[in-house]
């Protein structure tokens, strides 16, 4: 019910989604927050936070709460943990140092929380702490060796350390060792700089996005081999992409979406689903804004997909939230297509229709 950007969401335990804090047209800083119940396809408030926040990062403990930090906050130095048993925030101790928007946070495997870098940062982006749930402490840690003031991503890897990447204008990254609570550089990515997402591969490997220049705009994905400290080229985006989100669904494959408002040919998006074990990216399709449409939506029977805008041939799936494809079928040159979705389990999904280009569209819907 609140229009924000620049906020932060995480899955919860319970199978939710939790909307935390942001901005809009008319405020900066929201303390609002909302639920999202992918099985009834609704939004719910949830409690406001102490302080609003945007631009901040948010990650799920090991006792299923979340904690936040970080941000353009009426509070430079606060953090808070949501606990969904009871619907309620708290402040956690004061932060060590005041972070700004665009800090990066990281679960490690002893259940501490591992906050770098940020805009804006105090005293610069080189900054970093940990966060103790146990004692409710936040501790200085070693400084990164770049100032990591843009959004950069740190992911947990097998052996405990963590990888962090980007935030920089020129490109590097740093390994955070917990045990001795030091950062040592490693070797530097070929393109990645800021903005970007990475995700753990099942060989071990880091999967990286990340926007490179911003003019001319560019953005590219490679993988970072722990064993050799090297990176690995892949591809760049069909435009220069400004952001990018992803998820590791249940099958192991990435879905990964990134978009950009600034190239000159309007809102623009691109689509990658990618092999979690070899890495290899089965999809590198433009996604369109003249998406077809499905209706009703919530469904309890059956969906209309009207793929009128959508010339030739296109083979049309039906993914579930595991990533599993329940239905697929070949559509030539009907507008209008019905699928039966009575047999399927209450929850939400997605249809993701695939023209003889190679191009992909996708949009969600819910059966009841």
């Amino acid at each position: 019910d609140t229009e924000r950007d620049n906020f932060a969401g995480v899955l919860l335990s319970n199978g939710k989604v939790l909307a935390i804090g942001g901005k809009n047209s008319g405020q900066y800083g929201l303390r609002a927050c909302e639920l999202y119940d992918p099985g009834t396809g609704t939004w719910s408030q949830a409690d406001s936070l102490t302080w609003g926040r945007w631009g901040h990062e948010a990650v799920t403990l090991q006792n299923g709460k979340v904690l936040v930090a970080g941000g353009d906050d009426d509070y430079g130095y606060s953090a808070e943990i949501y606990d969904p048993n009871t619907d309620t925030w708290t402040l956690t101790s004061d932060m060590q140092y005041s972070h700004g928007q665009y800090s990066s946070l990281v679960l490690l495997q002893d259940g501490k929380v591992l906050c770098t870098g940020g805009w804006f940062a105090s005293p610069d982006g080189t900054i970093a702490e940990v966060y103790d749930p146990g004692t409710d402490t936040w501790s200085t840690v070693g400084n990164m060796n770049a100032d990591r003031s843009l959004n950069h991503t740190s992911v947990l890897m097998d052996n405990g350390n963590v990888l962090v990447i980007g935030g920089t204008s020129s490109g590097s990254a740093d390994i955070f060792d917990p045990g001795t609570g030091t950062f040592t550089a490693t070797g530097s990515p070929t393109a990645a700089k800021n903005h970007g997402v990475g995700f753990k591969l099942t060989d071990g490997r880091v999967l990286a996005y990340s926007k490179g220049n911003i003019f001319p705009p560019s953005a590219s994905l490679e993988t970072y081999d722990p064993n050799t400290s090297t990176w690995t080229y892949h591809t760049s985006t069909h435009y220069g992409m400004s952001a990018g989100a992803g998820v590791v669904m249940d099958n192991g494959e990435i879905l990964l979406v990134a978009g950009n408002v600034t190239t000159g040919n309007g809102a623009q998006a691109e689509c990658w689903f990618i092999d979690g074990v070899t890495a290899s990216i089965e999809n590198n399709a433009i996604v369109y804004n003249d998406q077809f449409s499905i209706y009703p939506n919530p469904a309890e029977n059956n969906i209309q997909i009207d793929l009128s805008e959508i010339k030739g041939g296109k083979q049309v799936q039906i993914i579930d939230n595991s990533g599993r494809i329940v239905n697929a079928y070949q559509a030539f040159n009907e507008n209008i297509s019905t699928v039966d979705v009575s047999q399927l389990e209450s929850g939400m999904y997605i249809c993701k229709v695939i023209a003889d280009n190679g191009n992909i569209r996708t949009k969600k819907f819910v059966v009841k």
